[in-house]
Parts: C-alpha cells; sequence; structure tokens
C-alpha cells in the first residue's frame, strides 16, 4: 500500500484500489486537501478532479459501504473548482468506479 494512503479508512483504500485496477498507478495524481480526513481522498488528472468520501456512510459494515464523490472541473492554477460536473451520494463501489472512468476518458 502506498504511504499516501496508509491512514486512509480501509473503505477509501478500497475505491482507490478498484480505481486504480480500471485506470492504472499513474493515471492520475493523487490529492490530499483534508490532510487530516481520513475518510476523504481526491484524484486528479488535468483539470479535473474527484472528491472522494466515506465520512457519511462509515457506520454501515465492509458489505454495505456506499460513497459520496464531487466530480469537478478546477482551475489549475488556483486549484479552485470552476464547475461541478457531477454529485454523487450513497453510490456503491461498482456504481463509482464506473462513473470515475467515464468522467475521466470523457473529454
Amino acid at each position: 500500500m502506498a504511504d499516501y494512503l496508509k491512514h486512509k479508512e480501509k473503505n477509501i483504500r478500497v475505491i482507490y484500489d478498484a480505481i486504480i485496477h480500471e485506470l492504472g498507478i499513474d493515471y492520475f495524481e493523487k490529492i490530499d486537501f483534508w490532510d487530516s480526513d481520513n475518510y476523504a481522498i481526491g484524484l486528479k488528472k488535468e483539470e479535473k478532479i474527484i472528491y472522494i468520501s466515506t465520512w457519511n456512510f462509515r457506520n454501515l459494515d465492509a458489505a454495505s459501504i456506499k460513497y459520496y464523490a464531487e466530480f469537478e472541473i478546477i482551475d489549475l492554477t488556483s486549484l479552485e473548482t470552476l464547475e461541478t460536473k457531477k454529485i454523487l451520494d450513497a453510490a456503491t463501489k461498482e456504481e463509482l468506479v464506473v462513473e470515475v472512468v467515464l468522467f475521466y476518458r470523457n473529454k
């Protein structure tokens, strides 16, 4: 496991592994605006960033885990959000992986 993820909550590591299985380890840059938030991760490729969190679902058992995700277009200089393209609330791992792949592969 990457040092980047060693303090992250288990289901963040699970979704990260599922996403890199589809896109590859070097496909995007890992962004952590939330150093102290072990329930969140950011994945950036060019001007696209996805924020993924398990905080709202932290009390669910592993078989029932859900994810919250925001799909954004950012300013590359300031890293500020220019547009939120999609918000998923209570997505399954499988649903989230499909949406991540579609977001990054669509121009």
